[in-house]
């Protein structure tokens, strides 16, 4: 009898052999691509549509990314970085974007990353962290726009470096695995050992009146507490898996993952911070909150409420005016009024307001950040008094929660308000969740509108 050895090329199936085709294109561009030391080269080609959480769980790195706008006109799955750019304060955010753009300029690749809420807010399990950090992806698949792309991006340091950054790359693109796989199954073995509230109950109280009595002294008339919700599994956890069960929860919002040998922010953010495309920007104000309701009368009870309680009105308006206020500093227009809506998430409503306007020449990424983030929406009014209040009452560390998460380039910038949002740290979770206090709050109402805001994802892990 003779054995016959099959051929693993012709076990293939033919989406298969177009993946090797793309690769092979593309290990050709860049063996014949002229790479400068300190430049942006950026060397990519069409592959057919493909599972971007899947790609980047079933490949490894140390370093691996996402994103999706909310628009879903860009999603990003990244591994490794071909540069990191960080700043440890404000005043080092103009450089670092202004870096960004000199790299990007005349080319489709982002920088990706993302801003802390404050510097003081970097304590305790975001110790490590810095105020900012924007990735160049190294290997990248993106899709724009309904179209699948595999990319590399090479900014090497000297002329020596050339040679073994291009060998690396085609060795590691050739190593890439493009399989369809499910990220549930991940999750099915996960078991809660522990969940702890900071603050407790008892000390969120407390705190909550500690703001209302700031309120009727007149110091603030809006400040936002937050709470961190520590969960502890029994097996280590996934950003990727745990995105993919949460887009298919409630897919409707801005999406990233980015994990570093620190740890994982995850996030699924109904929440924008600004788009700027060359000289025009867009953003919106999100505040006020009520239930989704369980049946389609209790929605519409709870929508009325969201649309004429004068307490949820007030915190709107004060996120409304701000905004408004700060657009009329960037632009030489007057900013169009526009009527507030209902934004339905998988268990809360939102009132938002979106705004636009054409920018005054020279406003730039840096000053737009410095001057919106953080909104009042996730901090207070006035801001300096809510900030500083935020400060002396936090007994948890914010981290890059209620900061910004998103897209950096020469073209165009993308951010969302990174809420909804978590950190995982192996086999414990720091789920993030914050409420706007103001005249006429309520403790338990306030607690309660927390336990809502999480409870999409602690329905992810079956709590």
């Amino acid at each position: 009898m003779t054995l016959r050895l099959l051929d693993p090329a012709k076990t293939k199936t033919p989406v298969d052999c177009l993946f090797d085709r793309s690769i092979d294109r593309l290990c050709l561009q860049l063996k014949r691509s002229f790479i400068e030391p300190g430049i942006l080269t950026r060397i990519e080609c069409e592959i057919p549509e493909i599972s971007l959480l899947s790609w980047l769980e079933q490949n490894e790195g140390l370093v691996k990314n996402y994103w999706s706008n909310r628009a879903n006109s860009l999603s990003l799955a990244a591994i490794g970085s071909s540069l990191t750019l960080s700043a440890n304060s404000r005043t080092e955010l103009s450089p670092l974007f202004k870096r960004i753009n000199q790299l990007t300029k005349g080319s489709r690749a982002v920088f990706l990353g993302g801003i802390a809420f404050n510097n003081q807010s970097l304590t305790k399990n975001w110790q490590e962290y810095p105020f900012a950090e924007f990735i160049l992806p190294r290997i990248e698949v993106s899709c724009r726009r309904g179209r699948y792309w595999l990319a590399v991006n090479i900014v090497p340091d000297n002329t020596e470096s050339i040679r073994f950054i291009r060998a690396q790359l085609i060795a590691d693109l050739k190593a890439l695995k493009f399989l369809s796989l499910s990220n549930d199954a991940a999750q099915t073995s996960l078991h809660v050992r522990s969940i702890h509230h900071t603050p407790n109950k008892v000390q969120w109280d407390i705190t909550v009146s500690n703001a209302l009595e700031q309120i009727d002294a007149a110091n603030v008339e809006k400040v936002v507490l937050s709470r961190e919700t520590k969960i502890t599994l029994s097996s280590p956890v996934s950003g990727p898996a745990l995105l993919s069960k949460w887009q298919h929860a409630s897919g409707q919002g801005y999406q990233f993952s980015l994990q570093s040998e620190r740890g994982t922010f995850v996030g699924n953010s109904p929440e924008r911070l600004f788009i700027r495309e060359h000289d025009h920007i867009w953003t919106e104000a999100i505040a006020g909150t009520v239930n989704r309701g369980e049946s389609l009368e209790e929605e519409q009870a709870y929508e009325r409420e969201l649309l004429s309680d004068p307490k949820i009105q007030n915190e709107h308006r004060l996120v409304v005016d701000y905004i408004q206020s700060v657009l009329s500093g960037f632009s030489n227009q007057s900013i169009p009024q526009t009527s507030s809506s209902v934004l339905k998430l998988s268990n809360i409503q939102h009132l938002s307001r979106s705004f636009e306007a054409d920018l005054k020449h020279g406003i730039d990424d840096p000053e737009i950040v410095n001057t919106l983030h953080p909104t009042p929406a996730v901090c207070g009014v006035p801001l300096s008094n809510a900030m500083a209040l935020i400060n002396s009452q936090s007994d948890h560390a914010r981290g890059w929660y209620a900061g910004a998460v998103g897209t950096v380039s020469e073209q165009r910038t993308e951010l969302c308000v990174s809420i909804r949002s978590l950190m995982i740290s192996q086999k414990t979770l720091y789920c993030y969740s914050g409420v706007g206090i103001v005249a006429g709050s309520e403790p338990q109402s306030e607690w309660d509108e927390l336990d809502a805001k999480i409870r999409t994802v602690l329905g992810l892990l079956n709590i």
